[in-house]
């Protein structure tokens, strides 16, 4: 099959969570099956286009808006035999971060993605790539379903294809002012509850809940979830319930040349899950780094996200204090809504700009320390697992047997995982066939770990943590 992915992200050129992860990993890896895939992107000012070998190409769409053209180059790269990411280059795009800056998005964001939908269209077609299937990944790229069906500026789409539109959460949707209708010169008759209108809004994952062939989502209990959930679904459980003969949920992968703890070129010692000794060295180096006490029992705890309510992490900024008390080494990586940046900085005793890899950060922390929220769970769970952290059994999104599952969901991957029960000091892990993990063994809390962000707040506590209680 030929397959087209349209995204607003893809690692490893450009990230901010999990689907960057994906539409890295995921056209790879169907690649290798033998598929034909095209995977357009946004050229961010924060790529690196002589790092990963981009080349211009020469050619350039043109994308009409009312009382505007808005043109972008068409660069190239291809990674792997039958896989191209092709990077769309516009202002627009050019600026120091992806959706917005200082808590706030950029007000223009529906101009810049709808630039990317309908420029990603166009871009195949001139690439000769008229695919079999186009797979268009949360509200940056919804309008692609949309203009497939319906067209663009009063003219057909440039290609015509089978559409799937995959919700990697759908908290985040889009939501613009009314008079974005007249903007992106959508059809009047789209601003329905039926289709596009939200409150008196224009909702643009609509577009792709409503007008896309099949719809994805990242986990079977997060398909269920955004359904049977107001909470959840974030007032789209209704259409969604409508659509649910068409709503697949499919976990989550994670690719494991990457997660690997055996081979990972970024971490300064190697180790697997039956010798933990390179994990424990890994983790002394970076509490040297810090400043921080390096005794082997010493906890140290982690979590890499968004800093955002919405995944849970104002319940991880009250519970500091307590984690404080009992004596906690605590690293947070991630940006995120103002006032949660100031709660944790104020406890900060070292706050650093750093980008680091998250497989090396998770080479280097002893326990998961990320709220649970309302986030879907998955791949970021068994990523770190496959460092040897801890996973936390019943994780939001992830189903039995999947992440956040108990310690055999890593059954045979070489990984580490532990039930939830690990609460009373010391006990074992279990790697592969349940053989005992030799090794400095530090004490496990009950965490819960977040989805990572590549970006720039590192945060340390000075105290050791021995466990947080279950719940009441």
């Amino acid at each position: 099959m030929k397959i087209l992915f349209v995204a607003s992200e893809a690692a490893p050129y450009v990230k901010t969570g999990g689907l960057g992860d994906v539409i890295g990993a995921l056209p790879r890896a169907l690649a290798k099956r033998g598929h034909d895939l095209l995977v357009v992107v946004p050229r961010y000012g924060a790529i690196d286009g002589q790092q990963f070998g981009l080349r211009d190409t020469g050619r350039r769409v043109e994308v009409q808006f009312p009382n505007l053209n808005a043109g972008a180059h068409i660069h190239v790269h291809a990674p792997a035999e039958r896989l191209r990411y092709l990077f769309l280059q516009n202002p627009w795009y050019d600026r120091r971060e992806l959706y917005g800056e200082g808590g706030k998005d950029y007000r223009d964001n529906h101009k810049r993605f709808a630039l990317l939908s309908a420029g990603a269209l166009e871009a195949a077609r001139q690439w000769n790539f008229i695919p079999d299937a186009i797979h268009a990944h949360d509200w940056q790229a919804a309008l692609v379903p949309l203009i497939v069906k319906r067209g663009w500026a009063g003219r057909p789409s440039p290609i015509r294809a089978r559409t799937v539109f995959t919700i990697h959460n759908v908290a985040y949707q889009g939501v613009f002012p009314r008079e974005a209708m007249g903007e992106l010169d959508l059809p009047g008759d789209l601003f329905n509850s039926d289709a596009l209108e939200f409150y008196g809004k224009v909702n643009l994952i609509k577009a792709g809940l409503v007008f896309a062939d099949k719809l994805a989502t990242v986990s079977p209990t997060y398909a269920r979830e955004i359904v049977e959930s107001s909470e959840t679904g974030a007032g789209l459980e209704g259409l969604l319930r409508h659509r649910k003969a068409d709503l697949t949920g499919i976990m989550n992968g994670v690719d494991y040349d990457r997660w690997s703890p055996e081979r990972d070129a970024f971490i300064p010692h190697r180790y697997s899950a039956e010798d933990l000794s390179g994990k424990a060295e890994c983790k002394a180096e970076l509490q040297q780094e810090l400043g921080l006490d390096p005794q082997p029992g010493t906890m140290l705890c982690a979590a890499i996200g968004r800093l955002a309510h919405q995944k849970g992490y104002d319940m991880l900024a009250q519970a500091v204090p307590g984690m404080m008390s009992r004596g906690a080494q605590l690293a947070l990586l991630g940006t995120g809504d103002a006032p949660l940046e100031e709660v944790f900085a104020a406890h900060a005793v070292a706050l650093r700009a750093l980008r680091p890899e998250p497989a090396l950060l998770a080479a280097l922390w002893d326990a998961p320390a990320g709220p649970r929220g309302g986030r879907p769970g998955g791949q970021h769970q068994r990523g770190p697992a496959r460092m040897g952290v801890p996973l936390r059994a019943g994780d939001a999104g992830g189903p039995p047997g999947g992440a956040g599952s108990r310690a055999g969901a890593l059954a045979g991957q070489g990984g580490v995982a532990l039930g939830p029960a690990a609460r009373h000091g010391p006990r074992p892990l279990l790697g592969p066939r349940r053989r005992p993990v030799r090794g400095p063994l530090p004490r496990l809390i009950r965490g819960l770990h977040c989805a990572a962000r590549g970006a720039t707040l590192l945060l340390r506590l000075r105290s050791i943590l021995n466990f947080i209680p279950r719940p009441a």
